[in-house]
Parts: C-alpha cells; sequence; structure tokens
C-alpha cells in the first residue's frame, strides 16, 4: 500500500523551522531528490527568507540576544558579499550576454538568495533602531521631563523625528 505524504506539514516545518532538507527528507521518509523538486517548485526556500524576515526568526534573535564577536564580523561578510552578489547578478544580468536561460533562472535564484539576506540585515538594524528608541525613552522618565516621542517614518529607511 502506498503511503500518503503531507506535503503541507513537511512544507511548514521547512519553511518555519531549522531543518535542513536532508535531515526533513530523512525524518519524514522521503528521497532528497523528490523533496527538493517539490521545493524548488513551490518556492519553500523563498518562503522560509521571507518568513524569517517577517518573524524575526533564527540568526536575527541569535545575533541581537548574544552576539559574539565572530558572529558579528562573519555576518558582516555575509551582508557585503550579498550586496556585491547582487550588484554582480544585476550587471551580468543588463550586460546582454546572456543568451542561455538556464543562466538567467540561476542569477535569479541567485538573487532571492541574497535578498534574503539583505532582508535579515534590515531586520537586524529595524530590532536595533526600536531597542535604541526604547532606550532613549527610558532616559526621558526622569521626573519633570516630557517624554520624547519617537516614530519611525516610513519609507525613510529608520529616519527618526
Amino acid at each position: 500500500m502506498a503511503k500518503t505524504i503531507n506535503w503541507k506539514k513537511i512544507a511548514a516545518e521547512y519553511i518555519r523551522g531549522d531543518i535542513a532538507m536532508r535531515p526533513l527528507a530523512k525524518k519524514h521518509n522521503v528521497s532528497f531528490k523528490c523533496l527538493s523538486d517539490k521545493a524548488r517548485k513551490e518556492n519553500w526556500t523563498l518562503q522560509r527568507n521571507e518568513y524569517r524576515v517577517k518573524t524575526g526568526y533564527g540568526a536575527v534573535d541569535k545575533t541581537v540576544t548574544n552576539p559574539e564577536q565572530h558572529d558579528i564580523d562573519a555576518a558582516a561578510l555575509i551582508f557585503e558579499g550579498a550586496e556585491l552578489a547582487i550588484k554582480w547578478i544585476v550587471n551580468r544580468l543588463n550586460s546582454g550576454e546572456i543568451s542561455d536561460y538556464r543562466e538567467v533562472e540561476s542569477l535569479i535564484r541567485s538573487m532571492n538568495g541574497a535578498k534574503g539576506i539583505t532582508n535579515i540585515k534590515m531586520a537586524l538594524e529595524e530590532r536595533e533602531q526600536r531597542a535604541r528608541i526604547a532606550s532613549l525613552e527610558k532616559d526621558t522618565e526622569v521626573k519633570g521631563r516630557e517624554p520624547v516621542v519617537v516614530e519611525i517614518m516610513p519609507g525613510t529607511e529608520g529616519a527618526a523625528r
């Protein structure tokens, strides 16, 4: 008798968790190729990146709550590399030298990965700004002082007034 695979459950576990695809395939007793093909067709990695950025999940929490210098240095290199990769990919796509659609698909997948990394960086920066704002607001709670009101303006990349 053929087993029924609960793809929605597997997808949710990948998108919302830390598990990599190979261990996930093993855990659910499905072939890695089958799982990775399904994930690619349904954009699980992109969904995972979006989920992590939206919720501040994973690297954001670990880096903000207890950063170690080597983690900070590694993150800085990763963020810098992602920015350079995006610039290189855009230049390559604009060059007009690409004649193979597979290269275009590969470049777009790479761009999505780099975009996910830059989204994590933006989430870290926003969290840092919010912590600074909370600290400023707490510092102004001294008796007799007017509280400081800080608003993050949409579209101004964290500029405050």
